[in-house]
């Protein structure tokens, strides 16, 4: 076999494509499927992790016109196929949704996800109605969720990325935010009383947002229409965050760790965040982890005011804001622990084939393990099949996809 030709990342520029898949400097991890184009994230990828080069046994296709007009029909008439197979799925969307619903619903940990939710909901409830709020409630689920992250922490991402019904959303974004704080907190490698503090603040913080969603609803337009999430610039914020330290330190009985990591979200690595303006270091260890997990999820949700973004460009987009609002290393255990691909996210591989991730690879983010949800040939059905995309060659993720534009292809 003929050796991999070497491009380096500098010559590598938007637009190229190659006559065969394009590797990284380990020649392993897929960088660039066959023919299809470079873009500005590839680009970027290659700045931030530092690649050196990318190799590949094919040539660019762009030093011959011919070749090229053959690719670009190639990926025309592949698109059209992709289209076409997602407009099939359509007719499969109720029993797609029930093939999810049992996924998560039969796994054993589900109990300890689903036992969370339901103690926080009640909790909510009744911080909401100003009845006496049972803390005990708050304990169990702390003790639920660190076992389900310690346990099974794909299965915990996947219930965050993949949801099929609805629940109130603050009870279900302090959960899900809290199992994002854990399962970082644990590839950070801190103690298990750092993971309980973390859980602890997530808690916090949803109860904070709660409060401030309900008092902003009665504000004044001109209040609401200039509403940041800046406490030293918006009062209503800045009334509900010490509410809620004076509810933790009081009621809760949290101890300092939790009420820092709470009240230093929202502080920026720049200094430009707020109450106090910290910086770096300066800002709790706790806030750190805090402050990513808030920000991803509030971009894969759609609501109240969410993004509803994929996980995949969620990640993308806070890896943009590394030493500018986040801890770098922080981002870097992030992606490790949750992938560019989280567990549970939907994908459109080059057969055709959907698949949903269940579990990532930290070294090589861009090829997870997945199982196929729903096969795209029936002569050789390979539906329910587990395969690590790491080590095979011919198989590679697409997209992700977003169960809501992509037409009922597949169900949260």
């Amino acid at each position: 076999m003929k050796p991999m030709e070497t491009i380096r990342s500098e010559d590598v520029k938007e637009g190229m494509r190659f006559s065969a898949p394009v590797f990284f400097d380990d020649g392993k991890n897929m960088f660039l499927a066959e023919k299809k184009p470079v873009t500005p994230f590839h680009l970027s990828v290659l700045s931030r992790w530092s690649v050196p080069y990318i190799v590949t046994y094919g040539k660019p296709l762009g030093s011959d016109p011919g070749i090229e007009d053959e690719a670009e029909e190639l990926e025309a008439v592949s698109e059209v196929e992709e289209a076409e197979e997602l407009e099939e799925l359509e007719k499969d969307t109720f029993s797609f949704s029930n093939i999810v619903r049992k996924k998560l619903t039969d796994v054993s940990s589900w109990k300890f996800y689903s036992k969370a939710v339901k103690n926080i909901q009640k909790f909510f409830a009744d911080y909401k109605e100003k009845r006496t709020a049972d803390k005990a409630l708050i304990d169990d689920s702390i003790k639920l969720l660190y076992k389900l992250v310690t346990d099974d922490k794909n299965f915990a991402l996947t219930c965050v990325c993949c949801k099929f019904e609805k629940t109130p959303f603050y009870p279900l974004a302090a959960i899900d935010t809290a199992v994002l704080s854990a399962v970082l907190a644990q590839e950070m490698s801190l103690p298990p009383r750092a993971l309980v503090h973390c859980i602890s603040a997530a808690f916090l913080h949803s109860l904070e947002m709660a409060d401030y969603a309900a008092l902003l609803v009665k504000a004044p337009a001109s209040v609401q229409k200039n509403a940041v999430l800046n406490v030293n610039e918006n009062e209503l914020l800045r009334e509900c965050v010490q509410k809620t330290v004076n509810f933790a330190a009081g009621t809760l009985m949290y101890p300092r760790e939790v009420i820092s990591a709470f009240s230093q979200r929202y502080e920026r690595w720049d200094g430009t965040g707020s109450p106090e303006g910290r910086k770096a270091q300066e800002i709790d260890q706790g806030a750190r982890v805090l402050a990513v997990c808030c920000n991803f999820y509030s971009m894969i949700t759609p609501e109240p005011a969410g993004a509803g973004m994929l996980a995949y460009d969620a990640v993308k987009k806070l890896l943009d804001e590394k030493d500018k609002k986040f801890d770098s290393g922080v981002l870097k255990a992030f992606v490790r622990a949750v992938g560019l691909y989280p567990p549970g996210t939907f994908v459109l591989l080059n057969d055709s084939s959907i698949a949903q991730v269940v579990s990532n690879n930290p070294d090589a983010p861009f090829v997870p393990s997945v199982q196929i949800i729903k096969s795209s040939s029936a002569g050789d059905d390979k539906t329910g099949k587990l395969i690590d995309l790491n080590g095979e060659k011919s198989m590679l993720i697409v997209r992700a996809i977003n169960p809501e534009e992509d037409k009922n292809s597949v169900n949260r």
